[in-house]
């Protein structure tokens, strides 16, 4: 097994920070966001697997002080739910199957959405 080094985590914040510059550019248009104070804030993903991602957002969230959090999302595992559960408002979680394994396989057509497809969705919901 091999050991991660100090380098290997500062190249890996590095990376991180270059991927969140480029999609506050890119599907935010350089625009700052909103104030989320007192308000209903839902946070949705097509699935949790781990939760890293939920957690960072729940994280950068309640930093802004807003009245409730509710997490949505298709799919996630128990314990996952059970988890957020004591972070936020509201989990709706809508398929849970135990064992829980991918987040893919609550899915027929599984893909990675890429940026020009986010940016056209955006459009046709005027939102960019």
């Amino acid at each position: 097994m091999q050991d991660v080094s100090q380098e290997d985590i500062y190249r890996e914040i590095k990376r991180q920070s270059n991927e969140i510059a480029h999609r506050i550019q890119v599907l935010r248009g350089g625009r700052q966001l909103k104030s989320l104070q007192d308000k209903i804030v839902i946070l949705t993903d097509d699935g949790i697997a781990m939760g890293s991602t939920m957690l960072a957002a729940i994280s950068m969230i309640k930093k802004q002080h807003p009245k409730k959090i509710i997490i949505a999302v298709p799919t996630t595992s128990p314990r996952i739910v059970a988890y957020l559960q004591n972070l936020v408002d509201e989990v709706i979680a809508l398929y849970t199957p135990s064992p829980f394994y991918a987040v893919a396989d609550a899915y027929k057509r599984w893909y990675d959405v890429d940026d020009e497809e986010v940016l056209q969705i955006l459009k046709r919901l005027h939102l960019k």
